[in-house]
C-alpha cells in the first residue's frame, strides 16, 4: 500500500511531510481514483449475495502460462522456485485438506469436470487464498527465525541469511495482494494494510540516516519501543512517519540506500553493543515489528481458514455473483490503479527513486512480478505452493471460456504478456526509470505499464461478459 503525496520528496525513503495512508482495497474501475482516500474506507462492509450460476464445460486449456525462456533469471534460490506455477501444468495433489477436497470435488472441482459452476469458482478460490496466506506466514516465520539468529548473535553471515529470507517471504506476500476482495480479511479490518504495507517511509523516523547519525526513535532513549508503544507510534505526526511492516523490515536489515547502483549496506555492527551506539534498541526495535508482522499474517491467514463457519471464507463461498464480482474488481484495480499507475507510472514521471516500493533492497521489480503473478493465479485458479503441490481448480478463465473461449483466452494472454514484461524489468528499479524516454530502462517499464492498462481492459471486458456490474462498493 502506497502513502500517497504531492510534492518533491528526498532519495528511498525520505518522505518528508507530505504522505497520507490510502485504502488497501483497490477501486472500481470505472470510477476516477483520488490518491489518498481516507482508512476509513477500509471499513466498508456490503452483505452478499447468494446467487449460484452454472455454464456448460469449458476447455481444459490454461490461458496466459509463460514459457520459461521469456522469463528473466531470478537473483535468488527462493524467486527461482516461486516461478515453478508459471512454468508447469502439472498437477499435484498433497494430503492437506485442500489437496483432500480437489481429489473429491468438494472444493474445486476437478479440471476435466463436466461443467463449472459460480460455487466451485468460489471455493476454488477460498482454498488459494487461504494455501497463499498460508505460505506467506510460513516464510515470514522462517524470517524471523533468521532475524533472531542474527540479533542473538550477529555477523555478516546471519546478516546475509536474514536479508534472503525477507527477500523470499517478499516474494510470496506479493501475490497476496490479488487476494485483497472487498470486504475480505484484509480489507475489512483496517489495520492491517498500514501495518503491514504501507510505503515509503521516512527512515530518518526510525534510525539513523546519511548526515544524523541520532535521529530517529531507536536513538531517542526518552521513547519507549515496547510492543503498545509501538503500535501507537505507527503513522503518529504524519502518514510517513512508519515504524511497522515490511519496508520497516527491509530498511533495519538494508539500512539507507545512497547507492545508485545497489541497495541499501547495514552492516551487521549495528546491532552489536559498543559498535554503535543504541544498538540494545535496535535488536529490540527489530525482533518486535517482525513478531507483530508475523502476528498480523497469521491472522488474516486464520481468516481464510477451512471448516470455520464463523470465518470470512464461508461468507465469500456462498457469495454467488457479489463474490465473483468483488474478485474482478480487485484484479481490475490492482493491475490498473495500482500497478501501472502507482508503481510504474509515478516513478517514470518523478524518476525519483523515493518512488520505488521497496527501495532499501532494490526489490521493487520482483514485487511488480509477484503481484502479476497473483493475479494470474485468481484467474486460473490454480497456486504452487511453497512445497512444490500445485492446487488446480475451477477458475475465472474456465467460467468465461464456457460461453465466449476467445475472449477467456485473450484475457489470459494479456496476464502473460504482462507478466513477461515485468520479468523483463531489470534491477536497480531506480536506474530503469532515469533517462529519457528513449533509455532501455524507461521503454520497458513503459511496455510494462501499457501491457499492464490492456490487461486491465481485457479483464473488465470479462467482467462484462459474465455479467457483473463492476459499480461502486462505497
Amino acid at each position: 500500500m502506497r502513502v500517497d503525496s504531492d510534492a518533491p520528496g528526498r532519495p528511498c525513503g525520505g518522505c518528508s511531510e507530505r504522505r497520507r495512508l490510502s485504502p488497501s482495497s483497490f477501486p472500481a474501475p470505472e470510477i476516477p481514483v483520488k490518491r489518498g482516500t481516507l482508512l476509513s474506507a477500509l471499513c466498508v462492509s456490503l452483505p452478499l449475495l447468494v446467487v449460484s450460476a452454472r455454464v456448460p464445460a469449458a476447455s481444459t486449456a490454461t490461458a496466459g502460462t509463460v514459457p520459461a525462456a521469456a522469463q528473466a533469471e531470478p537473483r535468488s534460490a527462493a524467486q527461482a522456485e516461486s516461478r515453478a506455477d508459471t512454468r508447469t501444468t502439472a498437477r499435484t495433489e498433497g494430503a492437506t485438506p485442500e489437496g483432500r477436497a480437489q481429489r473429491s470435488g468438494q472444493t474445486s472441482g476437478a479440471v476435466d469436470s463436466p461443467g463449472v459452476s459460480t460455487e466451485a469458482v468460489l471455493a476454488q478460490a477460498a482454498v488459494l487464498a487461504h494455501a497463499v496466506h498460508d505460505d506467506a506466514l510460513e516464510s515470514a516465520r522462517a524470517m524471523q527465525q533468521a532475524i533472531e539468529r542474527l540479533l542473538s548473535k550477529p555477523s555478516d553471515k546471519a546478516l546475509q541469511v536474514a536479508r534472503q529470507r525477507w527477500l523470499a517471504a517478499r516474494e510470496i506476500y506479493g501475490r497476496t495482494e490479488a487476494f485483497r476482495w472487498r470486504s475480505s480479511p484484509f480489507d475489512g479490518l483496517a489495520r492491517f494494510e498500514p501495518r503491514l504495507d504501507a510505503w515509503p517511509l521516512d527512515e530518518a523516523h526510525i534510525d539513523y540516516v546519511e548526515g544524523d547519525e541520532y535521529t530517529g526513535l531507536i536513538n531517542d532513549r526518552t521513547v519507549s519501543l515496547d510492543g503498545d508503544a509501538l503500535l501507537t507510534l505507527h503513522g503518529q505526526g504524519g502518514p510517513e512517519k512508519i515504524t511497522l511492516g515490511w519496508q520497516a523490515i527491509e530498511f533495519m536489515l538494508w539500512g539507507q540506500d545512497v547507492s545508485e547502483e545497489g541497495p541499501g549496506a547495514r552492516a551487521h555492527t549495528d546491532f552489536i553493543d559498543g559498535e554503535r551506539p543504541n544498538a540494545e534498541r535496535r535488536r529490540q526495535y527489530l525482533q518486535w515489528i517482525t513478531a507483530q508482522l508475523v502476528e498480523d499474517l497469521q491472522t488474516l491467514r486464520n481468516a481464510w481458514a477451512p471448516g470455520q463457519d464463523a470465518a470470512y471464507r464461508a461468507a465469500f463461498e456462498q457469495g454467488g455473483a457479489e463474490s465473483l464480482r468483488r474478485m474482478m474488481r480487485a484484479l481490475i484495480g490492482l493491475t490498473r490503479d495500482e500497478l501501472a499507475a502507482e508503481r510504474i507510472e509515478v516513478p517514470l514521471g518523478t524518476q525519483d527513486q523515493e518512488d520505488e516500493l521497496s527501495c532499501f533492497s532494490d526489490n521493487t521489480d520482483r514485487d511488480l512480478v509477484a503481484a502479476v503473478q497473483g493475479i494470474q493465479s485468481v484467474w486460473q485458479g490454480l497456486y504452487r505452493r511453497r512445497d512444490g503441490r500445485m492446487l488446480r481448480g475451477a477458475s475465472l478463465e474456465r467460467l468465461l471460456a464456457a460461453a465466449q473461449p476467445e475472449l477467456a483466452r485473450q484475457t489470459g494472454d494479456s496476464i502473460a504478456a504482462s507478466l513477461a514484461a515485468a520479468q523483463a524489468i531489470q534491477a536497480p528499479f531506480e536506474l530503469e526509470i532515469l533517462g529519457d524516454d528513449s533509455a532501455p530502462g524507461r521503454r520497458r517499464l513503459q511496455h510494462l505499464f501499457e501491457s499492464l492498462m490492456r490487461q486491465a481492459d481485457a479483464l473488465t471486458g470479462a467482467a462484462a461478459a459474465l455479467g457483473l456490474e463492476l459499480r461502486s462498493d462505497r
